[in-house]
């Protein structure tokens, strides 16, 4: 749903008082509101649980996070735009939104300013440019499932040191874009004196034919893991990808290299490297089917010296489209784990998984609609 408005036009002015008032003499263009969002849920059928069996429950759907939004902008003149963006998590499955640590628009909420077509900033909470580049380009399912076991770099390649988050707080994003889509990016998080500071540059380009790019993440731990130490831990992303049609496919790769320092005394340095590749191939114009392999090596886990393992996972999905914006949804999601993966705490805990257990499946199905 869209709603226009005109910015010098009033139905009633007695009803609009303000609007009466004086205006600059510069011409202004029209401004623009749009409410957007997705909600989805699905049957979900997950083995190897804690306590023994399996749950099935209903769940929210676990290839798109249900979410709801608002945004709009003002058309200044001479190539100047401002716009914003608020956006909330919602849970069909319980009625919930928002998060209870990060607020009610704890997906996206910002405001910012196209400075004509090569240049814009935006502040607010928002995604690293890194995120950005995997979600909307490199990674056919990037970072928005529902569940970790659709989204295995979820638990790797985001904030650690703040709750696993995906987005940056008090953050200012800088975005230039060349000529044939090539694009430089660079964002910064100000921890603002509890949490630490976070930045991230990008390199790109995306075209309709193919995309391409590189990127770094740094987060830092908080000063209180700083001074207790006597160092700065941090977390670095660095890694690149690409995008190609092969034929009827499209072909993604991505690799991964990711470093974690521990914070507290005696914990090591974790390593992750990270490959992956995903294929997605269109059936039918209302059928979409995807799939994803991911390759996981990661030594010295949970900052143990030793505790060296691997991790697989293979995701699968068919889309079905009722129409425009309304699809059914068939997944699948196998994750194995070998050596010091088995042991990993942060997989034990996301997945709920039995701990020994070296391998989780899960099925899901259900319906999705967009707004």
């Amino acid at each position: 749903m869209k709603i226009r408005i005109a910015s010098v036009a009033c139905v009633a002015i007695a009803a609009c008082p303000l609007l009466a008032l004086p205006r600059p003499a510069q011409a202004q263009g029209p401004s623009s509101l749009q409410l957007y969002g997705r909600v989805g849920a699905g049957v979900v059928d997950t083995n190897h649980q804690a306590g023994g069996g399996s749950l099935r429950a209903v769940n929210d759907n676990v290839l798109m996070t249900s979410f709801m939004g608002l945004r709009g902008g003002e058309d200044l003149g001479g190539g100047l735009r401002t716009n914003f963006q608020l956006e909330t998590q919602l849970a069909p499955d319980t009625g919930a939104s928002g998060s209870p640590t990060l607020g009610f628009w704890n997906r996206q909420s910002w405001v910012g300013l196209d400075l004509g077509p090569h240049a814009s900033v935006t502040l607010g909470r928002q995604f690293h440019t890194t995120v950005d580049l995997l979600v909307q380009s490199l990674m056919v399912y990037n970072l928005a499932g529902a569940d970790g076991e659709f989204t295995p770099l979820a638990l790797v390649g985001v904030n650690r040191y703040s709750s696993n988050d995906t987005r940056v707080s008090n953050a200012i994003k800088v975005r230039l874009r060349g000529p044939a889509g090539t694009a430089a990016a660079y964002s910064f998080g100000a921890g603002e004196g509890t949490a630490g500071n976070s930045y991230s540059a990008t390199l790109s380009q995306v075209t309709k034919a193919y995309s391409v790019g590189a990127y770094f993440m740094q987060y830092n731990a908080t000063p209180a893991a700083a001074q207790a130490l006597g160092h700065l831990p941090k977390q670095q992303v660095a890694g690149g990808g690409l995008q190609w049609p092969i034929g009827p496919l499209r072909l993604y790769l991505t690799y991964l290299h990711n470093t974690l320092d521990g914070t507290t005394a005696g914990k090591g340095t974790q390593r992750n490297r990270i490959g992956i590749l995903g294929i997605a191939y269109r059936l039918a114009p209302s059928v979409m089917l995807k799939a994803e392999y991911t390759a996981d090596r990661g030594t010295t886990l949970d900052g143990v010296q030793g505790r060296d393992g691997r991790k697989n996972t293979i995701n699968a999905s068919a889309q079905w489209w009722l129409s425009r914006r309304t699809n059914l949804y068939l997944a699948f999601a196998d994750n194995r784990y070998t050596g010091g993966y088995v042991a990993e705490t942060l997989n034990i805990a996301a997945f709920a998984r039995a701990p020994g257990a070296t391998s989780i499946q899960q099925w899901s199905s259900g319906f999705d609609m967009a707004f």
